[in-house]
């Protein structure tokens, strides 16, 4: 049992069917007597038997297209922030996530938007960006390891992200080395690291609403770690370390993690329960070091349901 989550970009399966014929001849068998009256005596002749005569003859083999699969992923999640704040203010909000894909061959597609519906001020509520991505089959290195490209796009939706930030379209490309754990007897277990870089498509330098520079380029590690528990059950955790470069080269660094534990009811839902926490790495004006599993302020709890269709 599999979770995605977020750009993750499932992948792929090539299907040949190979239509084999054999044609056979079955073994004839002739035989002829002679019989030749004689004065004193019949002669016969001795029966004659054709040898067996099969021929097979295998048509070459004929390697049919890759078909097209389509899927349409559904997640519906509530968020809670961790702890109630000095204010007496603790958010919550409801997501909905839509991500329809289609796989052809050693390639494969999706398309992701989400709606958030903030449940203590509603004006905040709208749609995400739409994410694109495109991927194709790992190349096999080695045993051990394989190596996948994907390429992405974010087309802005959002208002905040069109009017503050300014942004026209972002593009991305990755690379993503797996372990391929079942050759070390790791059946259980996935394993995965991710480079990404990224590039924004600016209106405007400055961001509008609160007058800093905007990012021009970002870089992102990812680390992907699993581990099937049961057939039914699994845990999942991503830890990601961001690099951002604002339009006058200041650069930013920015984590974000999650841990996820999971269950698979049927072939079409499953449910989950996951803790997250992100923010900037250094804190504050004196460069407090804030890369910490939990945060009373920027930790949050959630409960989510998944149909794959």
């Amino acid at each position: 049992m599999k979770l995605n989550y977020w750009i993750s970009l499932p992948l792929l399966s090539t299907i040949c069917l190979f239509a084999n014929a054999n044609t056979a001849t079955p073994a004839s068998t002739t035989t002829t007597t002679v019989a030749t009256p004689a004065p004193a005596a019949t002669a016969t002749a001795a029966p004659v038997t054709a040898p067996a005569a099969t021929s097979t003859t295998a048509l070459p083999k004929k390697e049919e297209a890759p078909s097209v699969k389509f899927k349409f992923d559904y997640s519906l999640g509530y968020t809670i922030q961790a702890q109630e704040q000095p204010k007496g203010t603790r958010k919550q909000e409801l997501g909905h996530n839509f991500t329809p894909s289609m796989s052809y061959g050693d390639y494969s597609s999706f398309a992701y938007i989400g709606y958030e519906q903030d449940l203590i001020d509603t004006s905040s509520n709208g749609w995400s960006d739409v994410v694109l991505g495109l991927s194709k089959k790992s190349w096999e290195l080695s045993k051990l390891l394989k190596l996948g490209p994907s390429i992405g796009a974010v087309l802005p939706l959002n208002d905040s992200t069109r009017n503050e930030v300014g942004l026209l379209y972002a593009a991305s490309a990755a690379l993503t080395l797996s372990l391929n754990t079942k050759t070390l007897g790791w059946d259980a277990w996935s394993m995965s690291y991710q480079a990404n870089l990224s590039k924004n498509f600016l209106s405007y330098d400055t961001n509008a609403k609160s007058g800093s520079p905007n990012r021009a380029y970002g870089f992102r590690n990812r680390f992907n770690l699993g581990y099937d528990i049961t057939e039914k059950i699994s845990f999942f955790t991503r830890f990601d370390f961001n690099s951002n470069y604002t339009v006058n080269g200041v650069v930013t660094n920015g984590f974000a993690h999650f841990q996820s534990l999971g269950y698979t009811i049927n072939d079409v839902t499953s449910v989950s329960i996951t803790h997250a926490n992100g923010g900037d790495v250094l804190k504050g004006g004196n460069y407090e070091n804030n890369l910490k599993f939990y945060d009373a302020e920027s930790s949050s709890y959630s409960v989510g349901l998944s149909v794959s269709l």
